[in-house]
């Protein structure tokens, strides 16, 4: 999946957009990533105890990747930043 520059244009929707075809290609990389699989554990646990059966993570990486992932994502990238240019 390739980010064009059309997807930058203005408007909040638009840079979520963005962020969210981000935020599925690196999907692999980011489940690599100890912080986002405790994310998805601790959804799985809610959304479990919400339905009152246990989702499974699959179930829960689904979801958290679907409604979580791109503000994780813009969350993160914006502490590397500050902390990387110290």
């Amino acid at each position: 999946m390739k980010i064009s520059f059309d997807d930058f244009s203005f408007g909040a929707y638009n840079i979520f957009q963005a962020i969210r075809k981000a935020a599925a290609m690196d999907r692999e990389k980011l489940l690599q990533e100890k912080e986002v699989v405790e994310e998805i554990n601790r959804h799985k646990w809610l959304r479990s105890e919400l339905v009152g059966y246990d989702i499974g993570f699959e179930e829960a990486a689904s979801d958290w990747f679907k409604n979580y992932a791109p503000a994780w994502v813009a969350h993160h990238n914006k502490d590397c930043r500050s902390k990387c240019k110290k």
